[in-house]
């Protein structure tokens, strides 16, 4: 028996119906069959009996079968969130109908929340001082704030292109030739799918970049200052012992005058070396023999020095020169009779250089990069600094520790 539980319910409307319609053709047959008509009359009135019957079960099933299709569809429009669509029956009072109110009614409700909620966010997106635009999945116009509108000033139609409105599009991210320098923009990519909104934003940092650049004439004219200060204060005390004291014994004149000149190289040495520090040159990299520098600046300074691993890498000569010269003075500053270890590897795409002196180590590893920062009685806190620029030009690091017998230095660069 052909298992009926295990048929749609389409299907059993259809089987239904046919077999319907199928009893009343056999019934009308036999009753002709009854009052002696003849084959041919039997065999033509089943052709047109069947047709009639076989549009009579199509009607019937369809006039059950549409309104259930239109509710299928109504269903799938608010899903997507029409509003504005609705579905009326012939008849109000059915229980299509009813379902159908029941579904609009349903479909409001959740709706409600989400208008109000688009109606905040759009409020507070408008009163925001910084441009914003957001657009669909397609790159189609959603909304745009009037802080955009007041910079954009061009006519901006809803569901306009992003391509239209001017804005270029690579690597997912936003950018438009209206808001160039100074205004930083950025894009954000939220949702998925068909969900997934563009999010443009743009922020005139002209002020910062203003507040900046005073602040850095400001720390310069301060730190020019109190250096200049430090020299000259002692350099006009000894000019004055000189003039204020004729009959001082030649020795203690040229004592005065040798601390005068050094003093005044050491102001010299500030200045030239904050100049460096605010000009270095871009780094060109070139194949060199980088244990043959180290052991040259080591040997100008009469520091014993040890080298190990890769014999060559790809640096800056002239610039990994002066950076060796700073680190190499610095650990013979810390203590005279240092010694130096270079170890030299390839690792990771990146090229390693590890030097450990015999000293005291980094007294304040955390500030002792930083500008200015030093802890020598002597020290312009510059010489550090000036190595992580030279690394940073070589798109590289500059990383400080301490080992168990003293300072040690990683440089690490591509």
């Amino acid at each position: 028996m052909w298992p009926i539980k295990r048929l749609t319910q389409q299907r059993k409307v259809s089987a239904i119906i046919t077999l319907v319609m199928l009893l009343i053709g056999l019934l009308i047959v036999w009753v002709m069959k009854l009052h002696a008509f003849s084959a041919l009359a039997l065999a033509t009135a089943s052709l047109v009996i069947g047709y009639g019957l076989s549009w009579l079960g199509y009607r019937i099933y369809h006039f059950w079968q549409q309104p259930k299709l239109d509710l299928i569809a109504f269903c799938q429009t608010k899903i997507e969130g029409e509003s504005n669509i609705s579905l009326q029956f012939a008849n109000k009072t059915s229980l299509n109908q009813q379902l159908a109110d029941a579904i609009t009614s349903l479909s409001e409700q959740k709706q409600q929340p989400n208008t109000l909620n688009h109606a905040l966010w759009q409020q507070v997106f408008n009163l925001w001082s910084a441009p914003l635009v957001i657009f669909d999945q397609q790159l189609d116009l959603l909304f745009c704030n009037l802080a955009f509108k007041q910079h954009y000033k061009h006519p901006i139609l809803l569901n306009q292109n992003a391509d239209a409105l001017g804005f270029n599009h690579q690597q997912n991210q936003l950018s438009h030739p209206d808001f160039q320098t100074p205004w930083h923009c950025s894009t954000l990519l939220h949702g998925e799918g068909e969900q997934q909104l563009w999010i443009f934003t743009a922020t005139n940092i002209s002020m910062p970049l203003e507040q900046q650049r005073r602040q850095s004439q400001n720390d310069v004219i301060r730190i020019l200052s109190h250096e200049i200060r430090n020299s000259l204060t002692p350099i006009a005390s000894m000019s004055d012992t000189l003039l204020t004291a004729p009959d001082l014994p030649y020795a203690q004149q040229q004592e005065v005058l040798e601390r005068i000149k050094k003093r005044s190289e050491s102001l010299l040495d500030f200045i030239h070396s904050y100049a460096m520090l605010s000009h270095l040159p871009d780094a060109k990299p070139i194949r060199i023999n980088l244990a043959k520098l180290c052991e040259q600046q080591a040997a100008n300074l009469a520091i014993p020095l040890s080298y190990q691993g890769e014999h060559f890498a790809t640096v800056d000569p002239m610039l990994f020169e002066q950076l060796l010269i700073n680190l190499f003075k610095n650990a013979q500053q810390a203590n005279p009779n240092t010694q130096l270890s270079c170890h030299c590897y390839y690792q990771d795409q990146q090229y390693i250089l590890e030097i450990a002196d015999q000293g005291p180590g980094f007294a304040n590893l955390n500030n002792a990069l930083n500008p200015l920062f030093t802890t020598k009685v002597n020290g312009q806190g510059l010489g550090l600094t000036l190595c992580r620029d030279i690394m940073n030009l070589h798109q590289g690091n500059i990383v400080l520790s301490n080992h168990s017998t003293g300072a040690l230095v990683t440089l690490s660069w591509p």
